[in-house]
């Protein structure tokens, strides 16, 4: 795997060997930064799920002021952070070890927001929600839609293997849909204020 554009273009960045880690393919990386391409210098960027970090490393590479990386395999927190220094972008990145769902139901205040946030959940794993069981896509929709992690007029990016989504969203709205091979892609827009 490679950086694709930006300051640390065509730098090499390695993949954690835990076999359940699906890397973001080079084409769906490049897809979610062709449309956020306009807000990303200076953006506080969110990667969930993070694996190797490529998503996150490639958001500071294009200019993100900062990243917090989440992800609950030990190990691979450690590939992060050592693609981060081997990148010379350990400054602006913060590796968290945590259950994304445990992150993503803190108290988060504005001023902790983030104003562009990517998930890539496992496909096929469901967990109780308030809706009964649901995809991890679904619950961090629905969590992300009801906290205040992403700032008035952010986007969130899901990476899924489907494109069913949660219709009753208080504070999101779908903007677009893209698939790329079995995966899909989902960009959600926060509303300008919060319900």
């Amino acid at each position: 795997m490679h950086i694709i554009a930006g300051s640390k273009k065509g730098r090499r960045i390695v993949a954690p060997k835990d076999a359940s880690v699906r890397p973001t393919s080079a084409r769906l990386r490049a897809a979610v930064f062709n449309i956020c391409q306009e807000f990303i210098v200076g953006a506080r960027f969110l990667d969930l799920f993070a694996g190797s970090g490529a998503i996150g490393l490639e958001a500071l590479s294009r200019g993100a002021k900062s990243c917090t990386f989440v992800e609950s395999g030990k190990e691979n927190t450690l590939v992060i952070k050592k693609n981060a220094q081997a990148l010379e972008l350990d400054a602006a990145s913060h590796v968290v070890h945590a259950d994304v769902f445990s992150f993503l139901k803190r108290k988060i205040d504005a001023a902790s927001s983030f104003d562009l946030i990517f998930a890539d959940p496992p496909y096929a794993r469901e967990r109780k929600g308030e809706r009964g069981s649901q995809s991890y896509g679904h619950s961090v929709i629905e969590l992300i839609d009801n906290s205040s992690l992403l700032a008035p007029g952010g986007y969130l990016f899901i990476e899924d293997e489907t494109s069913e989504y949660l219709s009753e969203l208080k504070n999101l709205q779908l903007i677009s849909t893209r698939t790329s091979g079995r995966a899909t892609l989902m960009q959600f827009q926060r509303g300008s204020s919060l319900s």
